[in-house]
């Protein structure tokens, strides 16, 4: 029921504003691997990304992840905070059982302070980056949070959207062999 009710509120929060597009990532992003190399080497994209970010949290995603979830969270969001304890536990009883899912809280907060504050208050086992320094190539547009996304290992945007995504990455991901990127 409340992951019911999750869906519903996520689904009703994005629905008339999300407009899924690709993002370019930043050429200075781009342009600083070129210029690193070897700076994280043997990584995914999305790990690489996500290494190159800086973790808000103590806890870091698994490199080895052929899939991430990113849920888009700020202190400041009512809703993201209303939901946050049923996102933690579904990570805790599925998403954390698997060696080939990470899910990763996106933080809109204004600084990296007040994200820190965020995820050691309301999710201190969850790896956690500042939505403006990850550099994906692929992560969608969204006006509002609560908002989630699944991206393969390799940058391939899977899914974009409110709670629905969110309640069925199992769905999503089976319809994505995940190729060792």
């Amino acid at each position: 029921m409340r992951l019911r009710m999750i869906s519903i509120l996520l689904g009703l929060a994005a629905l008339a504003t999300w407009a899924p597009r690709a993002e370019a990532a930043p050429a200075a992003s781009a342009t600083a691997s070129q210029e690193k190399p070897g700076r994280c080497s043997g990584l995914s994209p999305v790990a690489r990304a996500l290494k190159e970010a800086g973790y808000l949290s103590a806890h870091q995603a698994s490199p080895r992840a052929r899939f991430y979830i990113f849920f888009c969270s700020a202190s400041w969001c009512g809703l993201c905070q209303q939901m946050l304890p049923q996102v933690i536990e579904q990570y805790e009883q599925k998403i954390s059982r698997r060696e080939d899912v990470e899910l990763i809280l996106l933080n809109h907060d204004q600084t990296p302070e007040a994200g820190r504050k965020y995820m050691e208050h309301h999710a201190p086992m969850l790896p956690g980056v500042m939505v403006h320094t990850l550099h994906l190539a692929a992560r969608p547009a969204y006006k509002y949070i609560p908002a989630c996304f699944i991206m393969t290992a390799g940058g391939e945007l899977i899914s974009a959207g409110g709670g629905d995504v969110f309640l069925n990455w199992e769905t999503e991901i089976r319809k994505k062999p995940a190729k060792n990127d």
